[in-house]
């Protein structure tokens, strides 16, 4: 399923990825707060369909979007090795009211299901790498 359907608040992001996000991404960050919230930073090296002239030009100015959420409802949450975490195809689907987002690599696993996702904002970073 397309991640940027289950985000609250995507417009941004429908116009920058009207598509979705089909190239691999990478949790680069996954943050516990009290009562089940949470915040989760998600990066990609996908060139998005539109220029943001803040940002500068995909591949000189930058080549990692980050895009911030913060959500509610986490549970069952499961991280292995998060220290060799990479960019992978994370699989984000609905079950029932619910997301379940999960990913794994040859020595590492993520897997948690939420409540909800809401977008916050994007920043972005050169981190030179080649495109997945």
């Amino acid at each position: 399923m397309n991640v940027v359907d289950l985000i609250h608040s995507n417009f941004f992001l429908k116009k920058i990825f009207p598509d979705g996000l089909s190239k691999f991404v990478y949790v680069g960050q996954f943050g516990l707060d009290v009562a089940g919230t949470f915040s989760m930073n998600i990066h990609t090296r996908q060139k998005p369909a539109l220029e943001i002239p803040k940002w500068g030009i995909h591949g000189q100015s930058y080549d990692v979007i980050v895009i911030r959420l913060l959500g509610s409802g986490a549970r069952n949450i499961s991280i292995e090795n998060w220290i060799n975490g990479d960019f992978a195809f994370f699989d984000f689907s609905k079950e029932g009211e619910d997301i379940r987002i999960n990913a794994c690599g040859a020595d590492w696993a993520f897997d948690v299901t939420v409540g909800s996702l809401g977008f916050q904002g994007c920043s972005t970073y050169i981190d030179g790498g080649i495109d997945e």
